[in-house]
């Protein structure tokens, strides 16, 4: 059979018709059908033809597409190619996915899945800050540790070192990093509670129901005041974060107060403060402890993580704490250890007097 040869035009054109949907003509005729944006192609004997397989149009005649644009599978079909790709893509929305993931826009900066991604810049500028006031501390330091026990080693293989804690016979931790005090070598740099904006521990967890650590601070006894406690202390300030499932060996920035821009992409936890704080928190009170500690009486390995990075900011100056573990082998013993980044330390009594 024959088909006769037929020239596309529009229904209208073509056929001087006014309803695309009852045509039927010839076989083999084409018509576009502008009811449904689509072309379609007579077998002779269907009102309205048959679609045109194989070919795809959209706001027909060129027009504006008045529609979603849903394909019949998924992950089935691409947007351009490599070698015909589109130019620029308008959305009035603030996220778009890929994958399961959302890419979007917060408060003008990109983010993914959540986390603002910082620019080259930020990073920089976040980095030039953490080198201020940096300190490196080695759990040697026997005032570091207060009564609590001391650091050790990590012993995992996929060790980002610093300083690691084990919960084991009711052990726990009072690490106490001096920040700026009363007695501080840079006049009228003192922290106080008005003073002090953030605090911010990098927690690599070793098991996967590990508990957080928690921050606490003491502050100085004000003369003639009953507000005081025990005597020694006006105020103690405790920021604590609710327990929750890790991944072994993935971190976290545990913090409080004001979001610290340092360590890029790193999930946060915010710790908030908790019924252990006491005291009239008055805004001009001196800190003279900053903790970072656990309970006391817990069962073995309730905790179980380490932290290579410790820290707390008042105002707008950071007091950034390197933490590094001295072999168990020269604990409290006078000698020499190279630290991860390649740093020699040398020890005297248990604490580092220099390095190279």
């Amino acid at each position: 059979m024959s088909v006769p040869n037929s020239t596309f035009r529009s229904f209208v054109e073509k056929l001087g018709g006014t309803d695309a949907s009852e045509f039927i003509g010839d076989e083999g005729d084409l018509f576009w059908n502008p009811e449904e944006a689509s072309l379609r192609i007579s077998d002779g004997t269907t009102p309205g033809g048959v679609a045109v397989t194989g070919v795809t149009t959209v706001g027909g005649g060129g027009g504006p597409i008045s529609q979603s644009l849903i394909p019949d599978g998924d992950g089935q079909y691409d947007l351009g190619s490599p070698t015909a790709k589109w130019r620029d893509l308008y959305l009035t929305n603030t996220t778009m996915y890929l994958g399961s993931t959302p890419v979007s826009i917060n408060s003008g900066s990109l983010a993914v899945n959540g986390e603002t991604i910082p620019t080259t810049n930020e990073v920089k500028t976040a980095a030039q800050e953490a080198s201020i006031n940096a300190r490196i501390l080695a759990n040697t330091d026997r005032m570091t540790y207060s009564d609590g026990a001391m650091a050790t080693t990590n012993p995992n293989l996929l060790s980002n070192g610093g300083w690691y804690h084990a919960t084991e016979d009711g052990s726990y931790i009072r690490w106490n990093f001096w920040t700026p005090t009363p007695n501080t070598e840079v006049a009228g740099d003192v922290a106080t509670l008005e003073t002090l904006e953030s605090g911010w521990c990098l927690f690599y967890p070793w098991t996967t129901d590990t508990k957080y650590p928690f921050f606490q601070f003491y502050t100085l006894p004000k003369r003639g005041s009953g507000d005081n406690y025990a005597g020694w202390y006006r105020s103690r300030i405790t920021y604590s974060a609710p327990d929750e499932t890790h991944t072994l060996g993935e971190p976290k920035l545990l913090y409080f107060g004001t979001n610290p821009n340092i360590f890029p992409g790193v999930p946060r936890v915010e710790c908030t403060l908790e019924g252990a704080t006491q005291g009239p928190m008055d805004s001009d009170e001196q800190i003279f402890s900053s903790y970072v500690a656990t309970s006391t009486g817990l069962n073995d390995n309730d905790v179980v993580f380490s932290t290579p990075n410790i820290g707390f900011q008042y105002s707008s100056k950071r007091y950034n704490y390197s933490l590094y573990a001295v072999p168990d082998g020269a604990v409290g013993i006078n000698t020499s250890f190279v630290a991860a980044n390649g740093t020699t330390f040398d020890i005297r009594d248990g604490v580092i007097i220099g390095m190279t």
